[in-house]
């Protein structure tokens, strides 16, 4: 199930071993062809949405799989996510935080994700942006 993958990569471990991000790439990454899009980050968004209302609540949040270790708790990474979405800070992530995050990995911003760029990029966007500004995103 390809749910919160996506999002749930910030719940991904601080050190994001080359198994570990290609166990989580190929989730995003579903018909294997080698390249995320946007439209999969959607995908994932919109199965992990269970009422489909267009937000994730918490509740929602947390009943998708987060594999690795996680380097924070479910509520901080909901919470990183709820920072850098549409409406920030209002207790659900929109839509806007699947663009911040996909953004943020798609290091040459060509609109394709591909496992190097997770791997790069990952860490640096989680790590960098604590507070909630992102610099591509202020």
């Amino acid at each position: 199930m390809l749910v919160i993958v996506f999002l749930g990569l910030l719940v991904v471990a601080l050190s994001l071993d080359a198994e570990t991000s290609k166990s989580l790439y190929d989730l995003i990454d579903k018909n294997k062809d080698g390249v995320a899009r946007l439209s999969d980050a959607f995908a994932a968004y919109s199965i992990v949405d269970l009422n489909k209302d267009g937000l994730l609540t918490p509740v929602e949040f947390a009943a998708g799989p987060h594999p690795g270790s996680p380097p924070l708790s479910i509520e901080e990474a909901f919470k990183f996510y709820d920072s850098r979405d549409n409406e920030k800070n209002d207790n659900v992530i929109d839509s806007g935080g699947v663009v911040a995050l996909f953004d943020g990995l798609d290091g040459n911003k060509n609109g394709k994700l591909t496992l190097q760029e997770m791997k790069e990029n990952y860490l640096p966007l989680f790590l960098g942006n604590q507070d909630g500004d992102s610099k591509e995103h202020a």
